[in-house]
């Protein structure tokens, strides 16, 4: 047995008379307003209900016999059950909405961090998450290609910063294969979640970056015995940052070198040559 609960004053929908409603108001102000409560068995291929909501009908008279009936209508999104209430008259409908667990969004939320703390000069934005997953986290049947993105914040001195994120899928961890299973699902062997690592820095190394993450993701992918948080600390804390114009940084991390070096009056700052020469091959003479 199942039991789905929605917050409904059921007191509201016995009587359609407005005096009794008002009286009935008046007396639940300082009563516990009582609750929905749908009790259901179901199969186990069904999908569970995500939602129980009561739908009014519409008043209308039989033009021929005069009778009073009531129309619904019912949303695509809604499915019903084919039980009227409400007194005097039947005039609501209970519905439910379903929803299949590996076609929903979740909200993403941070799982580790470096540093751990924030530093003196740079506090992290709580909605980072967001910034990496703008439409939230799905399930996914098939492991997909790691895919990569930028974006830029700016904090409230208005000072640039400049996040590099790469997407990747993995295998459940042993909580959301609980949480699949009490929604009966099954293969859960072969079902993948988005996971993303994401770098930010005050400088706009987008591209030396973007290369580092793809290293350190073949290096998480591989057995190595060295620690991934030690890749990690070094590019934190390791790398130095370039005079502009003047010195190349080069550093060495999986089968990559990767550049580092700061151009005199650049423009846009974060964006390479090869970007900008895709945008020019983009637009026609016109």
């Amino acid at each position: 047995m199942f039991y789905y609960y929605g917050e409904f004053n059921l007191n509201l929908y016995m009587d359609n008379d407005d005096e009794m409603q008002s009286a009935r108001q008046e007396e639940e102000s300082a009563a516990e307003t009582p609750h929905l409560c749908l009790c259901v068995t179901r199969r186990r291929k069904n999908l569970p209900i995500s939602d129980v909501e009561i739908l009014m009908g519409e008043r209308n008279k039989d033009p021929r016999t005069g009778e009073l009936k009531f129309e619904f209508k019912v949303p695509q999104h809604l499915k019903h059950i084919r039980y009227q209430f409400g007194a005097p008259h039947k005039n609501r409908l209970l519905c439910y909405r379903q929803k299949d667990v590996l076609n929903m969004h979740f909200e993403a939320k941070q799982i580790d961090r470096y540093p751990a703390i924030d530093r003196s000069y740079y506090e992290m934005p709580d909605l980072l998450s967001t910034f990496c997953f703008p439409s939230g986290i799905q399930f996914t049947k098939e492991r997909e290609t790691p895919t990569f993105f930028s974006f830029i914040l700016t904090d409230s001195e208005l000072e640039r910063i400049y996040g590099t994120c790469l997407i990747f899928d993995e295998i459940l961890c042993p909580e959301l294969r609980h949480l699949l299973k009490q929604h009966h699902v099954t293969n859960l062997d072969s079902i993948y979640v988005h996971k993303a690592i994401c770098i930010l820095s005050h400088y706009s190394f987008m591209d030396s970056f973007k290369e580092i993450l793809k290293q350190v993701y073949r290096i998480h992918l591989s057995n190595t015995p060295i620690p991934m948080e030690r890749y990690i600390i070094n590019v934190m804390e390791e790398i130095p940052v370039p005079d502009i114009g003047s010195v190349l940084v080069q550093y060495d991390i999986g089968n990559q070198t990767v550049p580092f070096f700061r151009k005199i009056d650049q423009f846009p700052p974060y964006a390479s040559d090869e970007d900008i020469e895709n945008l020019f091959r983009a637009l026609d003479y016109e």
